[in-house]
């Protein structure tokens, strides 16, 4: 996908979020399906409910929109509940991610969220899962650093570690409650320097090692950037820099600038905007495994995928290993657990598939993802 591809659908969001006319009639099904796929139902239905439009389709969007506002007042009534009773408790909790995002732009309906997410204090993880199944939530997925509970159509993550174990992470995140404001002492909430920081910390993690990120997270930018005029961009940098991401951030600035804000674009971001358009909302598989194989380049690149799949490096590890944070001498014996885990049939197909696809990478696709991520900044978390 290139740029003239989907301009209509950037110039559409640009239009419903920061009020910026339309010059032409939308292109709708053109639009639409990159709407779909980038979970952005609100800022479609925002401009077309003023247009003409056939019967059939303004039916299917507000049907699409109505569902969308739905699903955000059951989160919206499940994250108070589930605060109050956090509170109620005394166990100290940070909201995360989207639920906070969403109130800097125009309308709330402007902006989806999949989840709730909250981060809580160490060492309460079974006070939390039993206030969690007490409410009626299901337990349905566990990682290192959060446990996922749903209800109904609500899904809660319950974050006992607020980023990876990876070291730069670790540093900065690892003893976080200090910075946190507050004026209980129990709800918390980042400063508007280090919720940005976590906030892109988050957005390279998904777009280095998840296939990608989705539009949501380059208009999540642009509406920060002009929610927080005053952000203390000295400390912002410096925070970026010690995590290894302030060139990812200042290029994926630059995109949204370009795409929302009347900045220029270049053929450097339209490559990168065409890479963020090819994620969908939550990144692919096949983006993610094509990115780390050009991490080295050509040939070598596709081996040296294979070699970092089955024996990742110790940074790596230690994001999912988090004794190896405390002696690395255990990364060989980690790598053994590791192997055994992907023996399970999941784990050996979606090896296969990643190198099925690497293999089948024609030359022109290994040079345009080394493009990628050098436009990017990519470096390692």
């Amino acid at each position: 996908m290139t740029h003239t591809d989907y301009q209509s659908y950037i110039d559409l969001l640009r239009c419903a979020v920061f009020g910026s006319s339309l010059e032409a009639r939308p292109p709708w099904r053109e639009i639409y399906p990159l709407s779909q796929r980038h979970n952005t139902p609100g800022a479609l239905w925002h401009v077309a409910r003023e247009r003409e439009i056939a019967p059939k389709g303004r039916a299917m969007l507000e049907k699409d929109y109505l569902a969308a506002v739905a699903l955000r007042l059951e989160q919206e009534a499940a994250r108070e509940e589930l605060f109050a009773a956090l509170t109620e408790r005394g166990i100290r909790h940070l909201p995360l991610k989207g639920q906070t995002m969403r109130a800097l732009y125009p309308s709330p309906d402007l902006r989806q969220s999949t989840d709730v997410d909250f981060f809580y204090d160490r060492g309460r993880e079974r006070e939390v899962e039993e206030l969690l199944l007490s409410l009626g939530y299901t337990k349905v997925g566990t990682s290192a650093h959060d446990v996922e509970y749903l209800r109904g159509r609500v899904l809660v993550e319950a974050h006992h570690y607020l980023t990876s174990s990876a070291p730069r992470a670790a540093a900065y995140f690892g003893d976080v409650w200090h910075r946190l404001v507050t004026e209980d002492g129990i709800l918390h909430a980042f400063s508007d320097e280090d919720y940005y920081v976590y906030m892109m910390h988050h957005t390279h993690k998904h777009f280095a090692l998840s296939g990608g990120v989705g539009v949501r997270a380059v208009l999540d930018i642009a509406v920060y950037l002009t929610q927080k005029p005053t952000l203390d961009r000295k400390q912002v940098e410096e925070a970026l820099a010690s995590l290894g991401i302030l060139d990812f951030t200042l290029a994926m600035e630059r995109l949204a600038r370009g795409w929302f804000l009347g900045g220029e674009m270049n053929e450097d971001l339209h490559l990168l905007g065409d890479y963020v358009m090819d994620s969908g909302a939550f990144g692919t598989p096949e983006m993610r495994a094509a990115l780390l194989a050009t991490e080295h380049g050509g040939s070598a690149g596709k081996k040296q995928f294979f070699l970092r799949r089955m024996f990742p490096p110790l940074r790596v590890m230690q994001g999912t290993y988090r004794c190896l944070v405390r002696c690395p001498l255990l990364l060989p014996v980690m790598w053994v657990v590791r192997l055994f885990s992907a023996l399970s049939p999941s784990r050996r197909a979606h090896m296969r598939r990643d190198m099925e696809y690497i293999r089948e990478m024609p030359a022109e696709e290994v040079e345009r993802f080394r493009r990628v991520r050098a436009v990017a900044g990519l470096n390692d978390l």
